[in-house]
């Protein structure tokens, strides 16, 4: 049963070879290894085309993590890459962070967070557990979103999600990521 269930996951890895590392057709440990439900696979797919997509010949990309955490989609990679495509990889990944966390994590129709036990989920009405947070459709599906720029401290805006066309819509808004800077007066003697 559990190797019926992990299926999709390493038939999934297995479509897009050049993202992922195998040894032998199986995966190291877990070591980009998807570790979210079968509802996200849609997401996983869009994210895996948009990133095909952005890489020229001579780049390298590969993922180092894929989690569920706090009710969104986690992604960690590596790679040698241009800056162009490194702002394609980024926008992707913001699109598939956005897409999760209105995604049933179960069945991939459109949900909503839900605080469960310890955890915060994404769920549908049919699959609902828990209590829902409010906060999810008060932001009007706003994403923060890092922006690939040259700049110390990196950029990031706000930006609003559109889940019947998966994309970024409306002009961002800028999130003041300056540190706040305290008086601080020395005394020299």
């Amino acid at each position: 049963m559990a190797q019926i269930a992990q299926s999709w996951r390493i038939e999934f890895m297995q479509a897009h070879p050049r993202l992922f590392d195998f040894m032998q057709d199986e995966p190291k440990d877990t070591f980009g290894y998807p570790l979210c439900q079968e509802g996200w696979q849609d997401v996983l797919e869009r994210l895996c085309g948009r990133l095909e997509e952005a890489l020229r010949d001579n780049e390298t990309f590969e993922f180092v993590r894929i989690k569920q955490k706090f009710g969104i989609l986690r992604i960690g990679w590596e790679g040698n890459v241009s800056e162009e495509t490194r702002a394609s990889i980024e926008e992707a990944l913001a699109l598939a962070a956005a897409r999760s966390s209105s995604t049933c994590e179960l069945c991939g129709a459109e949900g909503e967070k839900y605080h469960a036990s310890e955890e915060v989920i994404v769920r549908c009405e049919k699959h609902a557990e828990g209590r829902p947070i409010l906060e999810t459709r008060a932001n009007k599906r706003l994403h923060i979103v890092r922006v690939v720029a040259p700049t110390e401290p990196p950029v990031c805006i706000l930006r609003h999600y559109d889940r019947k066309t998966d994309s970024f819509v409306g002009p961002p808004v800028d999130v003041d990521t300056t540190p706040s800077r305290r008086n601080t007066k020395i005394d020299k003697e």
